[in-house]
């Protein structure tokens, strides 16, 4: 199983193509609580490339400063298999 993380503070990046291409003057919101896990590879060439669980295809690619400020990482509880404490390409 890939290591989750969760979102602790909103921010915003700029969105990309699905060739990997910044579309001029469109950002996507990371929202607080969102669940991400960690992924190997890129597509821009960023330090960390994240995917959101839950939804069909959408990543995040950020560095690795902006990850350590923004993410926090979900731990599971082993008895229930859940998440402890917590409950976003285009």
């Amino acid at each position: 199983m890939r290591k989750q993380y969760v979102c602790v503070e909103g921010f915003s990046v700029e969105k990309c193509d699905d060739d990997g291409f910044v579309i001029e003057n469109e950002y996507s919101e990371i929202e607080k609580g969102t669940v991400w896990e960690l992924t190997s590879g890129s597509i821009i060439g960023a330090d960390i490339h994240l995917e959101e669980v839950g939804k069909s295809y959408r990543w995040l690619e950020i560095t690795k400063e902006r990850f350590e400020l923004y993410f926090q990482e979900v731990k599971l509880d082993a008895a229930s298999g859940g998440a402890e404490g917590g409950r976003m390409n285009q």
